[in-house]
């Protein structure tokens, strides 16, 4: 097959930047990703990302412990011009991803935080892979 007509879209099919603050103060940086889950947006990253602790001896992870409460994820909007928009974390809107074992819950370290679904960043899970397209890992090539 001639791949010469094809083209890597890597701006639509690739994790988003994520800083991580405390209130105004940058932690640290990570990367994110949207997922549509019945008509509801949400922002998947590590969930030591958003709690600021290990995910499985909950120990605080900053040497200062400063917890995060904002994150400000980076996207490229239909113009592949560079975007941006804030989550407030708090305890209510992070899911926890776990699992039972043993009679113990258990985490993994996956937290979800629903979104607007109004922000402009298109899910990962919401691309219509046409014929056109072919899935290569998260990138897509597309013709021409």
């Amino acid at each position: 097959m001639d791949f010469s007509n094809f083209f890597i879209n890597e701006f639509n099919y690739s994790s988003l930047y994520t800083k991580i603050y405390f209130n105004d103060t940058f932690l640290s940086s990570a990367t994110s990703f949207c997922y549509k889950y019945k008509n509801e947006l949400f922002l998947i990253t590590n969930y030591h990302v958003v709690s600021g602790r290990d995910a499985y001896t909950n120990k605080v992870l900053d040497k200062y412990c400063a917890l995060p409460n904002k994150l400000v994820v980076y996207y490229y909007d239909v113009g592949n011009v560079v975007n941006n928009f804030e989550v407030n974390l708090s305890e209510e809107n992070i899911l926890n991803i776990s699992y039972e074992k043993d009679g113990r819950t258990r985490r993994y370290d996956v937290a979800a935080i629903k979104i607007d679904n109004t922000i402009g960043v298109k899910p990962f899970n919401d691309f219509n892979f046409g014929p056109d397209n072919i899935l290569v890992g998260v990138a897509i090539l597309s013709m021409f």
